[in-house]
């Protein structure tokens, strides 16, 4: 087996606080915990698009960038 240098990324705190997000925002909607998910689920795309910024991973940003830009949409709706 070769040996090989395990390198960690930056941030690695901040992606993972995003991942706890993101699984706690899906249990609440598997429970219909509504609003609530809705909020979470923002603030769980936007710590994962803070973190794809940061390491320039374009794949990483626009798919939270889509993420949060349709659960803001969600949330306008509940007040409109």
């Amino acid at each position: 087996m070769k040996n090989t240098h395990v390198v960690r990324k930056p941030y690695q705190g901040l992606a993972w606080a995003g991942t706890v997000g993101l699984i706690v925002g899906a249990t609440m909607t598997a429970f219909n915990i509504y609003p609530l998910n809705v909020w979470i689920m923002i603030f769980a795309n936007a710590l994962w698009l803070w973190a794809g910024y940061l390491w320039k991973e374009p794949s990483v940003v626009g798919l939270n960038l889509a993420m949060v830009l349709i659960y803001v949409a969600g949330a306008i709706k509940l007040f409109i």
